[in-house]
C-alpha cells in the first residue's frame, strides 16, 4: 500500500469520527438553538480544531513548527467553509432542499477537497521544512 493510500485511510478514519460527532452537534444546534448556517459555522469550527490535531500528528506525521501548518490548515478550511456555506445558500435558501441532506452531502464533498489540500499543500510544504538541507562544506576553504 502506498503512503498516499495509508494517509487517505487515516484521513478517512479521522474524518468519519470527527464528522459524525460534528454532524450530531450540527443537528442538535440546528434543532434547538441556532438556524442552520450558524449551527454549521459552530460545528465546522469544532471539526477544524479536532481534525487538525489528529491529521497533523497521525495522518500526515508532521513534526515541524505548528504555526506554519496551522496557518495553511486554517486557510484550507476557510476555503472549505466557503464551499460549504455556498452550498447551503444555494441548495437550502434558493432551491429549498432540506438542510440536513445538503449538509450531509457536503461533509463528503468538502472532505475530498480538504484531503487534497492537506496532502499537496498544507503538510507537504511544511514537511519540506522539517528536514533542513545540509550542504557539505569543505574544511579546506573550497566554496560549497
Amino acid at each position: 500500500m502506498s503512503a498516499t493510500h495509508r494517509q487517505f485511510l487515516k484521513y478517512a478514519v479521522v474524518g468519519v469520527a470527527s464528522n459524525v460527532a460534528v454532524y450530531i452537534v450540527y443537528l442538535l444546534l440546528a434543532a434547538t438553538i441556532f438556524e442552520p448556517k450558524i449551527a454549521m459555522t459552530i460545528s465546522y469550527a469544532l471539526g477544524v480544531f479536532l481534525s487538525y490535531l489528529f491529521n497533523r500528528r497521525w495522518t500526515f506525521k508532521y513534526r515541524g513548527a505548528r504555526g506554519y501548518s496551522l496557518m495553511r490548515y486554517v486557510m484550507a478550511y476557510g476555503f472549505g467553509y466557503m464551499i460549504n456555506l455556498s452550498a447551503l445558500l444555494i441548495f437550502v435558501d434558493y432551491l429549498h432542499l432540506a438542510h440536513e441532506i445538503v449538509q450531509g452531502c457536503m461533509v463528503f464533498a468538502v472532505a475530498i477537497v480538504l484531503f487534497l489540500l492537506q496532502k499537496y499543500w498544507v503538510f507537504r510544504a511544511a514537511t519540506e521544512h522539517n528536514s533542513p538541507r545540509i550542504d557539505k562544506v569543505s574544511s579546506v576553504g573550497n566554496p560549497p
